[in-house]
């Protein structure tokens, strides 16, 4: 038996490694859905459309979201042209290619 095991009782040993492996879920669930699995909130939606279709909040969630600094007296329209800056051209809800009839 190992020293921790002499030291505490069956019980608190059992209760012990259900703690820790209920941890160890916690911290797995956390790692793959990318939160502590404990939110009430709904899972965040990317906004669709061009970002001129987004309301303010959208934007600056958005940029908050990837770590991009604006100011906050920024205007709507400084806020867009940041995202749009910032945006992959694939995201854009369009796309960029026209193909002819074959």
């Amino acid at each position: 038996m190992s020293p921790l095991g002499r030291l505490l009782p069956q019980r608190s040993s059992t209760l012990l490694t259900a703690t820790f492996a209920g941890l160890i879920v916690l911290a797995t669930t956390a790692s793959i859905f990318g939160g502590t699995g404990l939110s009430s909130e709904p899972l965040h939606r990317e906004p669709v459309g061009e970002p001129e279709d987004w309301s303010t909040d959208e934007l600056k969630k958005w940029l908050k979201e990837r770590k991009l600094r604006f100011e906050k007296n920024a205007t709507r329209e400084q806020l867009i042209e940041m995202v749009k800056v910032a945006r992959p051209a694939n995201l854009t809800g369009t796309s960029q290619r026209t193909y002819g009839a074959v």
